[in-house]
């Protein structure tokens, strides 16, 4: 009965762990999976073997599904919200000095970049350019540039 107990125990708190971070889905499985074990551990002293088994089955299938579809829906937020380079004519701001090399924010997202003509002072609006890998190229943005642009920037 202590071993079931601690079973369901290590269950619940990897399950608790495990809604608390960003990539769910195993531990999810793992804890739903500990807890199966544990009440079946428990229910074998209450109820036969096979009763016990068949709800042991139905909880691994049950873990398993909601672990996929948890698993699926998360990658495609993850990816779109994190994941995103599709940052090519967008406008973002110069974080530190572009001399020719330096960091920009796009889109919420930390950039290394590289200025194509000249010089960027913290704070001043880019274009971007090109990307190359992890690397953009970008354009200081002019005052006139900024009033004409479609795209919108998003920053403060």
């Amino acid at each position: 009965m202590i071993k079931a107990l601690i079973l369901i125990g290590l269950g619940v708190i990897i399950l608790a762990i495990d809604l608390h971070v960003i990539r769910h889905g195993g531990g999810l499985g793992l804890g739903l999976v500990l807890l199966g074990a544990g009440l079946f551990m428990m229910m074998l002293g209450l109820v036969s073997v096979w009763m016990a088994l068949v709800v042991l089955l139905l909880l691994l299938g049950i873990s398993g599904v909601v672990s996929y579809s948890v698993f699926k829906s998360l990658k495609h937020a993850l990816q779109k919200r994190f994941f995103s380079f599709d940052v090519v004519g967008r406008v973002g701001k110069a974080i530190t000095p572009l001399a020719p090399v330096g960091q920009v924010l796009v889109d919420g997202t930390r950039w290394q970049a590289e200025c194509s003509t000249g010089t960027v002072k913290p704070g001043d609006l880019v274009y971007v350019v090109e990307r190359h890998g992890l690397k953009l190229i970008v354009a200081p943005v002019t005052d006139v540039q900024a009033r004409f642009l479609d795209a919108p920037t998003g920053i403060k």
